[in-house]
């Protein structure tokens, strides 16, 4: 152990402080990448396609059409009980 201990002692601090920026370095990068991953991630599944997108804004639309029609008879039924 005693000789571990020499050899960083003979480190000079320029180099020490160029060990410590690369380790920050490092860790910056092994930070970031999570980050970017589950960016992609949310990125690749957030795509549609326009042919699935165009069927279901036609469904939604029928839909609208279809409550429209109901809440009219609702609003006759509830008339003609009165």
């Amino acid at each position: 152990m005693g000789q571990k201990f020499r050899l960083i002692g003979t480190i000079s601090a320029s180099t020490m402080a160029s060990y410590r920026y690369k380790i920050k370095i490092i860790i910056m990068k092994l930070s970031i990448l999570p980050a970017a991953l589950i960016a992609l991630a949310l990125l690749a599944q957030g795509c549609v396609s326009n042919k699935k997108f165009n069927d279901l804004q036609t469904n939604y639309t029928d839909l609208q059409t279809k409550n429209s029609e109901l809440s009219k008879k609702y609003d006759e039924s509830q008339q003609g009980l009165s």
